[in-house]
């Protein structure tokens, strides 16, 4: 296995998918993407995207419940960690995060 190289992941906020519409994604991009944000975060191989959700709630004012972590297509469970999603084989990890409706 490689080792854990990255110190610090990117994050795109969306826009939300109007009411009544349906997200599209391919490889971590939503269709028609509404960027409103992306930053940096610092992390380890044992962050979570629980935490991230609450370092994002912090930086960012919106509230962790409502994120979604999309990463090439996937939404990602809380209790994944960096190291299990495969940041350790890229040299440009970028996170999706797109907050529900209303959010």
């Amino acid at each position: 296995m490689a080792a854990f190289n990255n110190t610090q992941v990117s994050v795109k906020i969306l826009e939300p998918a109007a009411e009544g519409e349906e997200g599209k994604f391919y490889w971590g991009m939503a269709s028609q993407p509404g960027p409103r944000d992306l930053f940096q975060l610092s992390v380890n191989k044992r962050t979570t995207v629980s935490q991230l959700k609450a370092m994002i709630e912090k930086e960012k004012g919106i509230d962790k419940a409502a994120l979604r972590v999309i990463y090439f297509g996937k939404e990602l469970a809380g209790s994944r960690d960096m190291e299990s999603v495969g940041f350790n084989h890229t040299d440009d990890p970028l996170l999706h995060v797109i907050p529900l409706p209303g959010s």
